[in-house]
């Protein structure tokens, strides 16, 4: 892993870092907050919950975008063309039964993303392993990071799969709330199919996250 991809983010950890605690303590799950690097995941903070679950990610791991709910929150920021780009050299492994295997279904995964505002990795990773993540936003309605909360489905059962994604979804930093409602404009209008230069939103047109982003403005 770079280490660039860490360090750069140092701030948004620091930010996020009483979200995070606040997230775990309320819900008694593991929290995690993670940014896109290419097409996976790279784990910036965790805090843990006291739980019976087998799979601990540390900072600075990563993890396939596609099969986890932080990956589909920070891909459903990409339009059509960019994701062809960022999910180019995705070979979409079949981990488990409910594991997303094609571009198809992950176009269709990213749509209901958006429509709804969050995301949720239902065993497709890990048998037994249930994850719900929100995007977090800057100030311009772009999606910078997600947040989840994770757990074995002992834990997070399907009568808690609500709570879980309000939760996630409402207790966004507080430095990051004047990006909210522009973002979820952006949500909105990418979830009816608009595309990014006809909502006048900025272009990304550099994918490294360990370095410079290059931006124009449409």
């Amino acid at each position: 892993m770079k280490q660039s991809v860490v360090i750069n983010n140092l701030e948004l950890q620091t930010e996020a870092r009483p979200y995070i605690a606040e997230l775990t303590s309320h819900l008694g799950l593991t929290s995690y907050l993670g940014i896109l690097d290419g097409d996976e995941v790279v784990y910036i903070e965790k805090l843990d919950a006291v739980s019976a679950m087998k799979m601990y990610y540390q900072i600075g791991s990563r993890m396939h975008a596609y099969c986890s709910s932080l990956g589909k929150c920070l891909l459903s920021n990409y339009s059509k063309a960019q994701l062809d780009v960022i999910l180019e050299d995705c070979s979409f492994i079949k981990f488990t039964p409910n594991t997303i295997a094609s571009r198809e279904e992950l176009d269709a995964e990213i749509a209901k993303v958006r429509k709804q505002g969050w995301a949720m990795d239902n065993e497709e990773f890990e048998k037994g392993h249930r994850c719900i993540g929100a995007p977090i936003f800057d100030y311009k309605g772009d999606i910078i990071a997600a947040v989840s909360a994770s757990g074995d489905k002992r834990v997070l059962t399907d009568d808690r799969i609500e709570e879980v994604a309000e939760a996630v979804n409402k207790r966004v930093p507080i430095v990051f709330d004047s990006g909210v409602r522009r973002g979820q404009h952006v949500f909105k209008a990418l979830a009816s199919g608009a595309d990014l230069v006809a909502i006048g939103r900025p272009v990304i047109y550099g994918l490294a996250l360990g370095g410079s982003i290059g931006v124009r403005q449409v």
